[in-house]
């Protein structure tokens, strides 16, 4: 007995409309993988200031101002890199206290307090609050401010 024979037919009206429709998912799951990857490396950012937070004794929103993105992702190139600036933090920003030998800080969470020996708070560019000391070079004359016309040592700002 020879088998049942079988009508198979393929219609292909909508193939056009099946391969935009393809094209347009394509992209839309290229930019959704960009954006997946972009919140992951918010994420990184926000886990890593976490971790040197608890080792190094400055606040989170700190460290954060220090890490740069230098490319975010893309639906081609779905990859974002990150950069730390290598710009100094000023030591006000490790909690530190005038004493009568100086100014202390407190760099490490787990260390002590450290002595900034002729260090004084003073403030600075835009009525910061910022630790000083005197360079050492050659006294100069004040041209503005309080001490106007006398020869006062020059300071310089301290960076953790």
């Amino acid at each position: 007995m020879p088998p049942p024979r079988t009508r198979m037919g393929l219609s292909i009206d909508g193939l056009n409309d099946l391969e935009k429709t393809y094209r347009r998912a394509a992209s839309l799951m290229g930019r959704a993988g960009a954006r997946a990857v972009n919140r992951a490396g918010v994420s990184v950012v926000a886990e890593q200031s976490r971790a040197i937070a608890q080792i190094v004794n400055l606040k989170i929103a700190t460290i954060k101002k220090s890490i740069r993105t230098v490319s975010k992702p893309t639906a081609d190139q779905p990859r974002v890199t990150f950069e730390v600036r290598g710009e100094g933090i000023a030591l006000r920003e490790y909690a530190a206290r005038k004493t009568g030998k100086g100014v202390t800080v407190q760099v490490l969470r787990a260390g002590g307090r450290k002595t900034v020996k002729g260090g004084f708070l003073a403030d600075g560019l835009n009525a910061n609050l910022q630790v000083f000391r005197r360079t050492g070079a050659a006294p100069r004359v004040m041209k503005a401010g309080r001490y106007e016309g006398q020869r006062r040592e020059p300071i310089g700002k301290l960076f953790g």
